[in-house]
């Protein structure tokens, strides 16, 4: 039951950030006040479509059955985007003096998620 929580966590938690990064980057990046190029843009709305497609992927998998033999390549795909990206977030905040704390709580969830990948 804990890991059909958590799946179901991690769905609608990669679905609403890839339709945020996809669909309203410009509203979040004046809310943040943050500039970038174009290019850059468009790879952030590639990113979104990419965490929305992986949202739909665990949304479809929540009722099946996740751990050991049964959906490896799903367990795998989340333990490797969830484990790189937690560390990749923490470490990004480790060594700034100026560091963020929704960074911190966004890697936090990051190595939280990582329980369907049959962690714990």
């Amino acid at each position: 039951m804990a890991r059909k929580i958590i799946m179901l966590l991690s769905s609608v938690t990669l679905g609403i950030s890839g339709i945020i990064l996809s669909f309203a980057l410009n509203l979040l990046l004046n809310l943040l006040n943050i500039r970038i190029s174009d290019n850059v843009m468009t790879l952030i709305q590639i990113l979104g479509a990419l965490y929305f497609s992986f949202g739909v992927l665990n949304w479809m998998a929540k009722s099946s059955l996740v751990g050991g033999i049964y959906n490896r390549p799903i367990v795998l795909a989340n333990l490797a985007h969830h484990f790189i990206g937690g560390l990749a977030l923490l470490k990004g905040q480790l060594f700034k003096t100026d560091a963020s704390y929704v960074i911190w709580v966004l890697g936090m969830l990051y190595f939280f998620l990582l329980s369907p990948s049959g962690i714990c």
